[in-house]
């Protein structure tokens, strides 16, 4: 356990860097929140745009990241905190930047998915809602199990599986037509 531990931090910390360097070629200053001692549970990078700085004071960016090899990205909540709007109101402070990492040998490739905070929002109750209250199933779904986003809703996507069954109604994904790959102004929208 100890060791995937240690795979999921250094991931997460390689999410964290990639994103810095990204902020940083966009002309904007960026630094890790945790680079000391404490680990924010809700800031990973704080980034500045010195070209808003208003009397010395830059804009300024409080964002979460999240870095997986798989196809969802686990939140760090359980799914019936994503279901408590208030809960999510206090939690996302700012904007996320999701990053899948595919890895070859020794190379690695980067999709990165910017979201602003109102749109982490709504995604996570809304496909949390479907998953849990929409699915007719034989055993319900436990809140304290871990909430996660898959990568083809982070574009606006659905899989197909998602579609309407005989199970479920379709997932309607609040994202759909918005840009969120790349999308790296996201960061300074509301």
């Amino acid at each position: 356990m100890a060791n995937n531990h240690g795979q999921n931090a250094r991931l997460g910390a390689i999410g964290e860097s990639y994103v810095q360097m990204r902020l940083m070629q966009q002309g904007w200053d960026a630094f890790n929140a945790n680079s000391t001692y404490n680990n924010y549970k809700s800031v990973d990078i704080i980034c500045l745009r010195p070209e808003d700085a208003k009397m010395w004071k830059p804009r300024t960016a409080l964002i979460q990241v999240k870095t997986t090899k798989g196809k969802s990205f686990p939140l760090g909540f359980t799914i019936d905190q994503c279901l408590d709007m208030d809960f999510l109101k206090e939690r996302v402070i700012g904007p996320w930047v999701f990053i899948a990492v595919d890895s070859e040998n020794d190379t690695s490739t980067f999709r990165c998915y910017v979201l602003t905070r109102n749109q982490v929002i709504e995604l996570a109750y809304k496909a949390h809602d479907w998953y849990k209250n929409m699915w007719k199933r034989d055993k319900d779904i436990k809140g304290t199990s871990v909430a996660a986003l898959n990568e083809v809703w982070l574009y606006g996507e659905i899989k197909k599986c998602e579609g309407t069954t005989s199970q479920h109604p379709a997932f309607v994904n609040p994202l759909k037509g918005a840009q969120t790959k790349e999308a790296w102004e996201n960061i300074w929208t509301e």
